[in-house]
């Protein structure tokens, strides 16, 4: 049985460096930019403020598309190292806190797009509000320092 996640792991993709990096100063990158420019995007439209190209905020969605993409890209090549010492260290409150942050926040987005489906403008500033002011209070669990010796 050992012998087959030994060999599972040898060719299940070992080594290859993460899609989307969660943990540390490159995961906070890969969570922060989403959610401002959800918070941006989201209640512009739901104001109705008038598009200066007069393409009714379509171009703003390209954009929050191609920036994310972009932006979680950059982030999984650059902190792929920072990534694995934090999955391989303790399981400590900075770790469940950098886990779990994408999921609360991508909540919260949701929670402020079902309110601009309802047409609640007040309501998606201010749970966009919030989302911004929870991933700033989050974002000094992302940059703590995991050294190699904390990986026990």
């Amino acid at each position: 049985m050992l012998q087959n996640r030994e060999v599972a792991g040898a060719t299940m993709g070992a080594g290859r460096r993460p899609t989307a990096v969660t943990f540390g100063p490159f995961g906070f990158l890969s969570v922060a930019v989403p959610v401002v420019l959800a918070a941006v995007f989201l209640p512009i439209v739901s104001f109705g403020v008038a598009d200066p190209f007069g393409l009714r905020w379509s171009w703003l969605a390209l954009l929050f598309v191609v920036a994310s993409m972009t932006i979680t890209r950059f982030a999984g090549g650059r902190g792929a190292e920072g990534d694995a010492l934090w999955r391989s260290g303790p399981r400590d409150l900075a770790y469940r806190t950098q886990k779990y942050a994408s999921v609360v926040l991508l909540g919260l987005v949701v929670i402020a797009f079902v309110g601009f489906l309802m047409q609640l403008p007040v309501f998606v500033t201010v749970v966009s509000a919030l989302a911004v002011g929870v991933t700033t209070g989050v974002a000094p669990a992302f940059f703590l320092r995991r050294e190699r010796g904390d990986a026990d």
